[in-house]
């Protein structure tokens, strides 16, 4: 008996070993997610940020050629 309860307390703790793998496994992925979010956002705030200044360096050529070349 002495032999199965030791046999089993291993074989538990194993397990638990193995669980806490995995749940630390899920919580790197999380991270990982949550990063690439923040990045994926940034990446289109910046593009925002650069579609906006084209816009407004077109306006202002589109203006420049209205009123002609400078003298």
């Amino acid at each position: 008996m002495a032999d199965d309860e030791i046999l089993a307390k291993r074989l538990q703790a194993e397990l638990d070993a193995e669980n806490a793998k995995a749940v630390q496994s899920k919580r790197n992925i999380e991270v990982s997610d949550a990063e690439l979010a923040r990045r994926l956002q940034a990446e289109a705030d910046l593009e925002a940020e650069f579609d906006a200044a084209s816009q407004a360096v077109e306006a202002k050529q589109a203006v420049d050629g209205e009123k002609g070349p400078a003298k």
